[in-house]
């Protein structure tokens, strides 16, 4: 929405209960990025001083649609969900286990690994965001011409310890959450929102869109 519908939009908001005391945190807004999210909250502010000559009010929930997401699958007592960083660390040690001490590697496996293993979690992030899973893959490299592709096999094999490595320590991954929420939904997290506003969200993966369609109903 374009800067005028956006405040529109959020007058229309206001007005639903213009008198005090503004109560207007059962208002959901989702937003794609933490600039869009500030730039609600400072929208909001000038409409309501210009509107009631003051500041104070009980503001509309505006989140971005991943922290809110988390947010959900905290609720849900299910994983916990993996931080980037130790997400990265995990893929470089099952990477660098994999090379050591195979000849198409040779000495320089270490020297390697972390290069490999950033290029190994950027396609399971996309297999994930796709709703591919390692047995998928499996199934479709053993139906391929190039499932003896050494980067192939590595790919399969870190891939399949990564969800394994995950599972014994009872974590998950942003697209293990994802995919979680859509089968798990529940209409009843979002009984206390009289109004739910997605504003942003031009793109998405399919587990996002699978999430969002979920939200939508």
């Amino acid at each position: 929405a374009g800067w005028d519908a956006k405040r529109r939009l959020l007058e229309e908001t206001l007005a639903e209960r213009p008198g005090p005391p503004h109560l207007h945190n059962d208002v959901l807004i989702l937003v794609h990025s933490s600039r869009l999210r500030r730039t609600y909250g400072k929208l909001l502010m000038d409409i309501v001083r210009k509107r009631f000559g003051a500041a104070a009010l009980s503001q509309p929930d505006i989140q971005t649609f991943h922290v809110f997401l988390q947010r959900l699958f905290t609720r849900t007592n299910y994983r916990t969900l993996i931080d980037e960083t130790s997400r990265l660390v995990l893929l470089e040690w099952i990477v660098k286990d994999y090379v050591t001490g195979r000849a198409l590697f040779g000495s320089a496996a270490g020297l390697i690994a972390p290069s490999l293993a950033a290029a190994v979690a950027e396609m399971i992030e996309e297999l994930g965001a796709a709703g591919v899973t390692a047995d998928r893959l499996a199934d479709a490299v053993a139906q391929s011409d190039f499932s003896d592709k050494p980067q192939v096999r590595l790919l399969l094999d870190a891939y399949t310890r990564y969800g394994n490595v995950l599972a014994d320590k009872g974590m998950i991954d942003p697209a293990g959450m994802l995919n979680h929420l859509a089968d798990t939904f529940d209409p009843s997290w979002f009984t206390g929102y009289r109004r739910i506003i997605i504003d942003g969200m031009y793109t998405a993966t399919d587990l996002e869109a699978a999430v969002l369609r979920k939200i939508l109903a």
